[in-house]
């Protein structure tokens, strides 16, 4: 029944740690990273010189620039996806779910 989505879900984690492993590896993404942060700092600091929106530059580095930094840089990918509370209360449970506990017995 579910052997397909658990072989697909093996695969797909594969994929993860093995990205995780690559981005640890590379010597140089480190650097580039510093040099494109700098970059980023410094239209931060003249956010008009580069025509650039301040409050959205602002909200890049927050979400975009510190996040991924922590998710990608610091080998966090395949941390990150098995740790994530995947349920919604009224929404989507799935600990609680009584025909996904079913399946996943009959598997």
């Amino acid at each position: 029944h579910l052997k397909t989505v658990f072989d697909h879900m093996g695969d797909l984690l594969a994929v993860l740690i093995t990205l995780d492993e690559i981005i640890q590896k590379n010597e140089i993404l480190p650097n580039y990273w510093a040099m494109y942060y700098r970059m980023t700092s410094q239209i931060k600091k003249e956010p008009k010189k580069y025509n650039v929106d301040e409050d959205k530059i602002w909200q890049f580095d927050k979400v975009i620039l510190q996040k991924l930094k922590g998710l990608l840089l610091d080998g966090q990918i395949y941390a990150v996806c098995v740790k994530q509370e995947f349920d919604i209360p009224s929404f989507y449970e799935v600990r609680t779910n009584a025909l996904f506990r079913k399946e996943f017995k009959h598997n």
